[in-house]
């Protein structure tokens, strides 16, 4: 008890000195949510690197405007991978190989920062990939994943006044009402899902099955990119893109991490500076990418940066060109 309430006299007043408090890991903040009534957002970041994140940390979380909108009701936890070499360094390998270990566990592909909203008891039900332009943009996105929450607690309640496979339906319901990222992280209503209907007639027999299949393709194509951080040659463009693409020819390769891949495939050309044709590879990946798996929070973000290269960067990239052919003749 001494151990729990020292958290949360440590992070309640470190929430005095910043707008959004914080908690040093997932299982540390569970206490602190529940004492306080917060809901836990827990953030995968480049916190140091990452454009986006340090965008949302300043920007959003560390706006005084953030937990005034908000009520008060949240506590920020941070899953940090570092790429710069004294960064790198100032974090133990345990912790490093941790935070890894937490990504691989919630199969998040779409990059940083991605965060995954959960509930005072360390259940997640949303998640918010890549900050918004203001706070309140922001608030307005946790508000709706909020909605996912009532859903997913409705259902949950109806199942306790129904049995067999009534009951499988009403928790298959509350599952089904927040992202399926954050279905996996239920094994126990799964379970129960299974046992009350024998004949899957609600399709969950495999899902934590598949969750295992998934992470390891997920693993599998981290490792392709983690061989290729930094290398930025066009021998080690080639390269990459031939194994991304040994990669995509695996035919069982989930939604979400064949969307992922071709994402990859398409920023490996973002690579090739000023080159016009290397421009339309790229947004011909994105466009895959997108109809991959189009209900994705990636999906989301791939068809705004379609919007701007379709509407913007690519009509001026190819008035340049026309412009110095021009000038050529």
């Amino acid at each position: 008890m001494k151990t729990t309430l020292g958290i949360i006299g440590a992070i309640w007043a470190a929430g005095l000195a910043a707008a959004l408090p914080e908690a040093p890991s997932l299982e540390a903040a569970i206490p602190v949510a529940q004492a306080q009534h917060r809901t836990i957002l827990l953030d995968f970041t480049g916190k140091e690197w990452c454009p986006p994140c340090i965008y949302l940390r300043t920007k959003i979380f560390d706006s005084p405007e953030f937990d005034k909108l908000t009520k008060d009701g949240y506590l920020l936890v941070e899953v940090v991978f570092p790429r710069l070499p004294e960064a790198v360094a100032a974090m133990p390998k345990e912790q490093l190989d941790a935070n890894e270990a937490l990504l691989a566990s919630y199969n998040i592909t779409g990059g940083f920062p991605t965060v995954v909203v959960h509930d005072e008891n360390g259940k997640p039900f949303g998640v918010i990939a890549s900050p918004r332009q203001t706070v309140q943009e922001y608030v307005a996105e946790l508000d709706k994943v909020q909605q996912l929450r009532a859903a997913r607690d409705a259902a949950f309640s109806k199942a306790q006044g129904l049995q067999g496979l009534e009951r499988a339906k009403a928790l298959a319901e509350g599952l089904e009402a927040i992202p399926k990222l954050c279905r996996y992280k239920y094994p126990d209503v799964v379970q129960e899902i299974n046992t009350l209907d024998p004949q899957n007639t609600l399709g969950y027999a495999r899902f934590i099955a598949n969750q295992d299949e998934l992470k390891q393709q997920g693993k599998d194509l981290e490792g392709i990119l983690t061989s290729f951080t930094g290398k930025f040659a066009p021998q080690d463009i080639a390269a990459m893109q031939e194994k991304l693409q040994k990669f995509l020819d695996r035919k069982e390769l989930y939604p979400e991490v064949r969307q992922a891949a071709l994402r990859a495939m398409g920023d490996s050309y973002s690579f090739i500076r000023g080159d016009y044709n290397a421009l339309l590879k790229m947004v011909e990946y994105y466009r895959q990418a997108e109809a991959a798996a189009p209900d994705t929070k990636l999906a989301e973000r791939l068809r705004s940066n379609l919007k701007y290269y379709d509407e913007q960067m690519l009509p001026a990239m190819k008035k340049e060109m026309e412009a110095q052919q021009n000038q050529k003749q």
